[in-house]
């Protein structure tokens, strides 16, 4: 990839990379693809054709006039190809300022791994994939440059999303309390629980958590049960993918709305991704964690099903370089206990606590 010319898909598009499009012709994108194709048409094909026909009568049988005529008409028809086409490219030329000025290039194969996390998501919207930030932004620059069919965004957008979606309003700190929470697996914690411990009502029935998230997202019930337990070694899934997902589009949204660094976003991606590469064994196996996950805190089945359409969408359609990104597995030496072991000494202990106060009569086990 580093000796190819980096180009992404334009933004809100999936050609990748960036056909010729009518509405990037005209510059300030407020034109319809019909209404620059009439204008260009017009001016190419209307002028020229209009010349000969008003002067026909001055060539008809002057073999000179006529052949210097036609000459007048391939080259117009030439320069209209030409001109239309280099119009029509405008937004991936500009694409290659926004990159010059930024810095930015391929990325090495560590971080577009990190990227390919969020790439079924990005697909769905035709953000960008190969970079940190998915849409351009002004963050990127001091003075940001003018582009005249390239949509520059401010950082205001991104902060009213993160407000919306976490609660963090121009505080770094809010985002770095987030982000520990999701990287101790606030969610996966509490679903490790409910998976030990049913509730009481369901004795007798199998366990209808299991039961309903199977139903919600179309997967076997056997696979969200397996969730809770190790594997040949491996660490419980839990739904490890929904929490180590979440730091994704927090942080590039908190890069691209002015709040952290580049770095600071780059580096709590890796984490996610260095522990999601730990866990799962591929890409698909992460993205039924993530929807299983999202359908345990949502428990909505319009929102799962849409999530499952997505995934869907991608594998049949996307043709994104970062899809072929091969996924490599990662050490499971080093990770966190609560990673490796599914949370089995807070489990332990509330096993040990809840036999300890089982009242029988009016004397409990420790009496």
């Amino acid at each position: 990839m580093k000796n190819k010319r980096f180009i992404q898909n334009n933004p809100g598009e999936w050609d990748f990379p960036p056909k010729p499009r009518w509405e990037n012709a005209l510059p300030g994108n407020n034109y319809s693809p019909r209404d620059t194709a009439i204008a260009l048409v017009v001016f190419f094909v209307g002028v020229p054709a209009a010349l000969v026909y008003f002067t026909a009568h001055t060539i008809w049988g002057d073999f000179r006039a006529f052949l210097a005529a036609g000459t007048v008409l391939v080259v117009f028809g030439f320069t209209f190809m030409r001109v239309s086409r280099f119009l029509l490219l405008r937004q991936a030329r500009e694409q290659g300022k926004y990159y010059r000025q930024a810095g930015i290039s391929w990325l090495p194969e560590e971080k577009r791994a990190a990227l390919q996390l969020d790439a079924p998501m990005m697909f769905e919207y035709g953000f960008w994939p190969e970079s940190l930030e998915h849409w351009p932004v002004e963050v990127r620059f001091s003075k940001p440059p003018v582009f005249k069919s390239l949509p520059l965004e401010a950082a205001t957008p991104f902060l009213q999303q993160l407000d919306e979606d976490w609660g963090i309003l121009l505080s770094e700190r809010a985002y770095d309390k987030w982000v520990a929470s999701l990287m101790d697996g606030v969610h996966s914690g509490q679903f490790a629980f409910h998976l030990a411990f049913p509730a009481e009502s369901e004795e007798g029935e199998g366990n209808l958590l299991v039961k309903r998230l199977a139903e919600l997202t179309e997967l076997p019930e056997n696979y969200v049960s397996a969730c809770g337990t190790s594997v040949n070694g491996m660490p419980p899934k839990l739904i490890w993918g929904f929490d180590l997902w979440r730091v994704f589009p927090m942080s590039r949204q908190a890069f691209m709305a002015g709040l952290i660094s580049e770095d600071k976003a780059w580096d709590n991606m890796l984490k996610a991704s260095t522990l999601a590469h730990a866990i799962f064994d591929s890409l698909e196996d992460f993205f039924d964690n993530y929807r299983l996950g999202h359908a345990y805190w949502s428990g909505q089945y319009a929102q799962t099903r849409l999530r499952k359409e997505r995934w869907d969408n991608y594998e049949a359609n996307c043709r994104w370089p970062i899809k072929s990104v091969a996924w490599k597995k990662t050490s499971v030496g080093a990770l966190p206990d609560d990673v490796r072991n599914g949370f089995a000494g807070q489990i332990a202990q509330e096993k040990k606590y809840r036999e300890g106060t089982v009242i029988k009569g009016f004397r409990s086990k420790e009496e």
